[in-house]
């Protein structure tokens, strides 16, 4: 998630110096707020931030066209991102799972 948030985050300020747009204090903290919301939602889905980055950029008055610059390298990046988030929960499930131990009884629910 932390990934996918920082890459938002950083297109969307990317896209408003390419446009020539000057992005206040309070715009800057809505991207960062839509940022962190948005990648806990799309995290694990190979090309999920792209609609949501669109929005943001929608929210903070930057074209949504510009959007067309970063699909050329999203792929490859998105893919990075993906493997990092799968790999980050694989590790904390396995994790747990050796702190929980294999003798110790699950609760019935």
């Amino acid at each position: 998630m932390n990934g996918t948030a920082l890459f938002e985050g950083a297109t969307v300020l990317f896209l408003a110096q390419v446009f020539g747009i000057q992005l206040s204090l309070g715009a800057q903290l809505v991207v960062v707020l839509m940022a962190v919301i948005t990648a806990i939602g799309t995290a694990g889905i190979p090309g999920g931030p792209i609609p949501l980055l669109m929005m943001i950029l929608g929210m903070v008055g930057v074209p949504i066209e510009g959007i067309a610059i970063v699909l050329g390298v999203d792929r490859l990046l998105d893919m990075c991102r993906t493997v990092l988030n799968v790999t980050g929960d694989l590790v904390t499930a396995s994790i747990v799972e050796r702190f929980e131990g294999p003798g110790r009884p699950r609760e019935a629910t």
